[in-house]
């Protein structure tokens, strides 16, 4: 859950364009007081629709707090009290899903980012968890995906079941908090339905928006198939992908009219109703314009290159683009003359010519002028090499 699911806040009502900001704020400072100010930058806006889910279901809202923005410490920013148990779910879970795309990458061979996730506090995590009484199998989400995947055979129904399952399980157990209302109990099964329908969203439009840069990299992505060692962008798996995204958007904007919410209720339908349907025609739009260009097909498959061989490929370009400049030649190799860009080639004797063009595929780099221009009052042109 990083940041697929989101509102655009210039379309809501004032009244909820607040409680958003709340939301969002009060998420981040209650990432920074359970678990750690280093934690905050992790914050993203699937953890605060999260928030905005768990706040509709609760009888009582959230009491409304303040705290010093980290970004810029002179200001104030209103929020919600981030003991409440809105803001508590939605940090640990964020928390807990970091720990795990951490441990994906990780799987990958960088061992950069197993230090990383060193520096999260992931039994504080499990405890708060359980404090809260959310049972859903979090843990290993990046061990499940990871057998699930396997490039040009997994399916994209098949890929985007691990993530799938894990929040249908967290959106069901939503319902066993503490402060949620207790007639909601019965809602229980269209929850689960929704955090299903949700998982489906975030892992395939993902994976659409991904599509090129995955190919390119070499990374494992369901829309992608094999092509002699090489992986293609595949307009049936994007087809495939297409039908359901649409079937899962379709449910979960059900599913959203459907529950009886507190509050909350115009930022996720518009989040979810608005928001995320035109999201997803834009990144099939863009995922349908890869699977069926050849230009673009012949260059995404590139392999990715170690960091230290793109570095000296850069550096080697840059370097090679500086001399051009400071020797005054063009990417061929010749001399440009004072004032154009035509070659200067010496061996040609092109007497009265002030601007020949030469051809450079003759002996000593010359085979006599292709075009004489601004002679003045040699009577013609007389080039010879």
């Amino acid at each position: 859950m990083f940041g697929t699911v989101r509102p655009r806040p210039c379309s809501l009502p004032d009244v909820e364009r607040q409680r958003y900001r709340r939301l969002y704020c009060g998420t981040c400072k209650g990432l920074g007081s359970h678990f750690g100010t280093h934690t905050r930058p992790i914050l993203s806006y699937d953890a605060v629709l999260l928030a905005a889910v768990v706040d509709g279901l609760t009888d009582e809202p959230a009491e409304d707090a303040s705290c010093r923005c980290p970004l810029n410490p002179l200001a104030f920013r209103p929020t919600l009290d981030h003991d409440s148990t809105p803001m508590r779910m939605a940090a640990s879970v964020q928390l807990a899903l970091a720990d795990e795309w951490l441990a994906d990458h990780a799987a990958d061979g960088t061992a950069l980012w197993n230090t990383l996730r060193l520096a999260l506090p992931r039994g504080s995590v499990d405890l708060e968890l359980r404090t809260l009484g959310v049972d859903a199998p979090l843990q290993g989400l990046s061990e499940r995906q990871n057998r699930v995947e396997r490039p040009g055979v997994t399916t994209p129904a098949e890929a985007a079941e691990p993530t799938a399952v894990v929040l249908e399980h967290l959106f069901g157990g939503l319902v066993d908090l503490e402060d949620v209302a207790s007639p909601l109990v019965v809602e229980r099964r269209r929850l689960r339905r929704m955090g299903r329908a949700l998982g489906t969203c975030i892992y395939l439009l993902d994976a659409l928006e991904d599509l090129q840069r995955d190919a390119r990299n070499g990374t494992f992505n369901p829309c992608l198939r094999a092509d002699h060692g090489n992986y293609l962008p595949c307009s049936d798996r994007v087809r495939e992908t297409e039908a359901l995204l649409l079937a899962a958007s379709e449910q979960l904007g059900a599913d959203v009219a459907a529950l009886p919410w507190r509050r909350n209720r115009a930022l996720l339908e518009h989040a979810i109703g608005d928001a995320l349907p035109s999201r997803i025609a834009g990144a099939v739009a863009a995922a349908r314009s890869a699977s069926s260009a050849p230009a673009v097909n012949a260059l995404v498959h590139q392999r990715r290159l170690p960091v230290l061989q793109r570095w000296w490929m850069s550096a080697t370009a840059a370097l090679a683009a500086m001399w051009r400049i400071v020797s005054n030649t063009d990417p061929s190799g010749h001399k440009k003359r004072r004032g154009n860009n035509t070659p200067d080639c010496s061996a040609c004797d092109c007497s009265g010519c002030c601007d020949p063009c030469c051809r450079s595929d003759g002996p000593d780099g010359c085979d006599g002028c292709d075009v004489c221009s601004g002679c003045d009052g040699c009577g013609g042109c007389d080039c010879s090499c």
